[in-house]
């Protein structure tokens, strides 16, 4: 297996509700700056990220089943490097001089407010994969699987390393439990997920302190310490 730097480039609008909640004016929905890592792995292995919304189809246990087994594609979740955010307002709700009273038909907000990524934006991951063909060059991503990311790729060189590390590079700790102990976590973002989901650390993106197994990247202009889950620590 090999490990890539991959820069992602938008290539068209990129709708993704990290966060929404209700507003005086309606529905607010609006993006982290960061890409939690289970959207993207679904994308890159050409899976319609619709899936990760249903926790009790077969599906749902793709990701999990790649990092039990250490099967590739993996990806760690990707930071911004260049953001572009634009918003459009919609509404479903008839602009009418005089309006008859009438009970709403539809259970919906009537109006609402995106925000979203445009094109050029820029963020950048760390991808394992058995070659670099078998990654794709362009992946769809985002509701309804709209937007289009350009994927540029680097590959690296890197040291297996253990101990106690300082991770500046965002991770998803529950991928990584039996790779390192956490010792000290910033939280980045945290999705807001269904009560079935039985871990919420699954959800989060974070940065921290670690005791455990990391690769080291040697080819960058500063130390970076990165963390990927012990099934494929052990594959490299």
């Amino acid at each position: 297996m090999q490990v890539f730097k991959a820069v992602l480039e938008a290539h068209s609008y990129v709708f993704t509700a990290t966060y929404e909640r209700g507003h005086t004016l309606g529905n607010f929905a609006y993006p982290s700056h960061y890409l939690h890592n289970y959207a993207l792995i679904y994308s890159l292995n050409g899976v319609a990220n619709e899936y990760f919304i249903y926790k009790n189809q077969k599906l749902y246990n793709f990701v999990e089943r790649k990092i039990n087994n250490g099967e590739p594609i993996y990806a760690l979740p990707a930071k911004p490097l260049r953001v572009y955010l634009k918003g459009f307002t919609y509404s479903t709700k008839a602009e009418l001089l005089v309006e008859a009273k009438r009970k709403p038909q539809i259970v919906a907000p009537s109006s609402g407010y995106y925000l979203y990524f445009s094109p050029y934006s820029k963020f950048e991951t760390y991808i394992i994969a058995e070659e670099k063909n078998d990654i794709p060059p362009f992946i769809r991503f985002g509701k309804k699987r709209e937007g289009i990311f350009k994927i540029i790729l680097e590959k690296i060189k890197y040291q297996k390393t253990q101990g106690v590390f300082t991770v500046n590079f965002p991770f998803n700790p529950f991928d990584v439990r039996d790779a390192v102990k956490i010792l000290d976590k910033k939280l980045i973002f945290s999705i807001k997920g269904s009560k079935k989901i039985s871990n919420p650390e699954m959800l989060e993106v974070v940065t921290g302190r670690v005791n455990g197994y990391c690769l080291r990247i040697v080819n960058s202009k500063r130390v970076i310490h990165i963390v990927v889950p012990k099934t494929y620590w052990n594959k490299l």
